[in-house]
């Protein structure tokens, strides 16, 4: 886990640059808003390759039940913001 807890711009800004780099699009459309396989064009196993990205870039665990519900770059950027200070955040808990 990151030293110092991100801000969700600083959590959204190592997104970009990973969706950036890994699906060669401009940042300026990789917002808040924009479906990770609608509009940036990913497909499933791009998806599962891009959080895994994103774990190692933010220090925290998306676990796949997640994952799933995962459709927005808002969407990984929110549950990122919260896992951080709460690593049990989005799990499944048994019952």
């Amino acid at each position: 886990m990151p030293e110092a807890m991100l801000t969700r711009d600083e959590i959204l800004h190592r997104v970009q640059g990973v969706l950036c780099e890994a699906l060669k699009v401009d940042r300026d459309v990789v917002t808040l808003e924009a479906n990770i396989q609608e509009d940036l064009d990913a497909d499933s196993l791009d998806v599962v390759e891009l959080l895994m990205e994103c774990e190692d870039q933010l220090g925290i665990k998306i676990p796949d039940t997640a994952a799933q519900k995962m459709k927005t770059v808002g969407d990984v950027v929110d549950f990122a913001f919260h896992r951080q200070s709460d690593p049990t955040y989005g799990d499944v808990v048994a019952g």
